[in-house]
């Protein structure tokens, strides 16, 4: 069988999952891209100078749109498949923070059309030898971006602390632990920022504090990569 013909009998089969088939969907799809020497072929050329955590943050973390390469999405969408294969990225916890106003079937779907698609798209356009053009991108920040999403979730949650009913010497304590997660950010190191998060979780325990914020910091921080 070419190799045309196997991968878009793999990705057709990708394409038709849904979000509770998808982790062995997934699986399958990645094993086939590793089973023929032609699609390994494409895949060695499309990651070549392609950096995931790079274009993982501008696509996924800032909602930008794919990349106009054809290698550049070839390679972000197959480095990010094989990460939800191995659980590095939480299928469900990608699809919330993509989607948030939809249920997980709804996202999963949302989430084929939008990058999935065209990543086969892009595949088939390397495989018979039509790459669009290479377009120079710039480069952004990895951590600075971090920091400002960050940030502007911290000052929220410090700025709802005003208004409820917590005690003061609480209020001061957490809004201690809130500026301190965001000054650790300063020293762009993943550890610190890590222990930084897991102290303020701790201390709204403590407190018996429940809030949306702790949940969506949790989710910038894993889609980052500190959790």
């Amino acid at each position: 069988m070419k190799a045309t013909e196997l991968f878009i009998n793999g990705i057709k089969n990708l394409l038709s999952s849904n979000f509770l088939t998808a982790g062995k969907d997934i699986t399958e799809f990645l094993m086939l891209l590793s089973s023929d020497e032609e699609l390994k072929s494409v895949l060695r050329a499309a990651h070549e100078n392609c950096r995931f955590e790079t274009e993982f943050e501008r696509v996924f973390v800032r909602k930008n749109p794919l990349p106009k390469q054809n290698g550049k999405v070839v390679s972000l969408i197959t480095n990010l498949l094989y990460r939800i294969d191995t659980g590095f990225v939480p299928l469900a916890e990608l699809l919330n923070y993509i989607y948030p106003s939809l249920d997980k079937g709804d996202a999963y779907k949302s989430f084929l059309s939008d990058y999935v698609m065209p990543y086969a798209e892009c595949f088939v356009n390397l495989l018979v030898g039509e790459p669009i053009e290479e377009v120079k991108e710039p480069n952004t920040s990895f951590f600075d971006k971090m920091n400002e999403d960050v940030k502007a979730l911290c000052e929220r949650f410090c700025n709802d602390l005003k208004s409820t009913s917590v005690p003061a010497d609480k209020v001061v304590e957490l809004t201690e632990r809130t500026n301190g997660m965001v000054y650790s950010l300063s020293f762009k190191d993943s550890l610190l920022a890590k222990n930084a998060f897991c102290g303020l979780s701790n201390t709204l325990r403590l407190f018996g504090i429940k809030s949306e914020f702790e949940k969506e910091l949790r989710q910038v921080l894993t889609l980052y990569g500190v959790l």
